[in-house]
Order: C-alpha cells, then structure tokens, then sequence
C-alpha cells in the first residue's frame, strides 16, 4: 500500500504530507513495543565498539556518494567510491579482531555462504532498478500523476508478493535448483525487455513486464537465504541473518545511487543538448535499465554455478544438513 498511498499524497495533499503516515505508524509501534514487547532471553551487557559504527557510516556514506556521481562528476566519485571501499575493508578486518564485532562475519568465511549473500543483494539491486526507476519513467516520461504511479507500483507488488509465496513453497519441495536461476533468468528477461518496450511509452506494457522483474526477485531471496541457513549450524543463524539483512539494505542503496544517478544525469546532459525532457527521461530509464540487465546476467551464470555445486555437496534443500 505505500506506493499508493505515497501517490496519493503527492498528487492531492503536498510531499510533506506524504511522511504524516510513516510518522504515526512510527509513533503507534514505539507505543505498542513499550508495552508488549519482552526480552525472548535474558539480557547481556556488551559494549559496543564505536570505531565499527563510525566505520561503516564513513564507508558507507563514501560509497553512496561515489555510485551516484559516478556518471555526473567521475572525478569526484572515483576517489569516494576508493574511500568507500578501502574504509569498510577495514570496517571488515576490524570484525574479526574486536571481541563482540559490531557485525560478526565469521560465516562469510565460508564461500557458500559469501556468494549466497552476493545472488542475495544482486536480486535486490535488479528489484531496485524498476521500483525506483520506474514511477520516474511513468511520471517524467509518460506524463502519469504520482497517484497513477503508484497505483502502477501497487500492481507489480501483488505480483510479488504472490511470488515469494510461490517462492518459498517451491525451495520447501525441491530446493534452490533451478529455482533461484530461473528467478535470475526471469529478471534478465525482463530487463531486456523493459529497456526495449521503454521508447513505445505504453506504460502497462513497461509495468507488466517490470512485474516479471520483481518475480524474479521473489524467487532468488526466499529460496536463497533459506537454503544457506538450512546448511548452517544453529548457533550462527542469527548472525549470518543479519548479514543478509545488512547486504539488502547495502544493495538497495547501492542500487539506488546508481541507477538514479545515471538516469538524472543523462537527463541533464541531454536537456542541455537539446532532447525534449520526456524523451531525456525515457532514454536516462533506458541506460540504467540495461546496467542493471548486464549485471543480472554475470549473475545468472554465478547462479547457475553455484545452485549446481550446493546439489553437489548435498546443501541445496531446506532440512540437508551441511
């Protein structure tokens, strides 16, 4: 409901409106966690290692800033994105040296996992590049309010929803192959495609085949995360679940610095030049479409590999044991 709703707000009410809801909700859970929420197990004092938190805002933040100016100002995001990197490799280091890790990485070590978490926030990042790019298409470049945007939005999530139901009920019965590759051959199909029904600017069409795109999202998260958690000891489920959490907030951010930034500065720079706006939103959609599709089909061979050797080493199926 929050694309809708969101819509609604913007076209009818004004866009600080839009942040009422969030707000109340936020208010109403704060109220409700005082008083019904309890401790599942007894507390325990761990100091928090502040260097870790500053850490991972400094390379994060570099790194964000890097992946949006990245097409608009590559001298100045070169450097960021090499800040970015080199100050959350130390952020990584520093895990497995400090007694309680702010984010304790020891299951990466193993390589199942570590590509697990890679397909993960590779689905996420191919999911990003329609939701987030797609209600500036509609909106910029075929002319639709953001109430119809996000009545568009709705629709491609019920498409998802419905999928990872699917999803999970698919790795239940025959595990992550081919599932978690069919949902990485769906997202490349549909990627393709959007960026060739883009210039028609018949937005249910461009819609219907973005819906493919989250589907195939739905079928790589569910079905991969569990899988990697089936195979691992107890005792570091949590830890390897908030890992996963971390790598989709990452990839999303990621993803939308990224495809945002590329789309925004082909508009500016095609404005500049002389191309009519709408024409100059469609083709910035276009160009960071097929970034996202040249990434996504790298993975699917990643995919491909990877669900063949979990067969191999008996750890593709939900209850096999590593």
């Amino acid at each position: 409901m929050a694309p809708l709703l969101s819509g609604v707000f913007l076209t009818y009410v004004s866009l600080t409106s839009m942040y009422v809801v969030p707000l109340a909700v936020g208010i109403i859970s704060i109220l409700m966690g005082a008083k019904f929420m309890f401790d599942v197990e007894p507390r325990k004092q761990h100091p928090i290692d502040v260097l870790s938190i500053m850490l991972s805002f400094v390379g994060l933040a570099a790194l964000m800033m890097g992946f949006s100016e990245l097409t608009h100002r590559p001298l100045f995001a070169v450097p960021m994105l090499i800040v970015g990197v080199a100050v959350l490799a130390w952020f990584t280091v520093r895990q497995f040296h400090v007694d309680v890790p702010l984010l304790d990485l020891h299951p990466m070590k193993h390589l199942y996992v570590s590509i697990g978490v890679l397909m993960y926030m590779a689905g996420a990042m191919g999911q990003q590049a329609v939701l987030l790019l797609l209600p500036l298409y509609l909106e910029r470049a075929c002319d639709y309010t953001p109430f119809v945007a996000g009545c568009f939005l709705l629709i491609i999530t019920l498409f998802y929803s419905g999928s990872v139901i699917v999803g999970g009920k698919t790795v239940d019965r025959s595990g992550m192959w081919p599932v978690v590759s069919s949902g990485f051959l769906l997202m490349v199909v549909g990627l393709f495609a959007t960026f060739f029904a883009a210039p028609t600017k018949i937005a249910w069409l461009v819609v219907l085949i973005g819906s493919v795109v989250v589907v195939g999202d739905a079928l790589i998260n569910v079905p991969d995360k569990d899988v990697v958690l089936e195979a691992l000891p107890d005792n570091t489920v949590p830890d390897t679940s908030a890992i996963f959490s971390t790598g989709n907030q990452i990839a999303g951010s990621i993803g939308s610095a990224l495809f945002v930034g590329v789309l925004s500065a082909d508009v500016l720079r095609q404005t500049a030049e002389g191309v009519n706006r709408h024409a100059a939103y469609a083709n910035g959609f276009q160009h960071s479409i097929l970034i996202a599709a040249i990434f996504e089909v790298v993975m699917l061979l990643v995919s491909v590999w990877y669900s063949r050797e979990m067969v191999k080493h008996d750890r593709a199926k939900i209850n096999q044991p590593a």
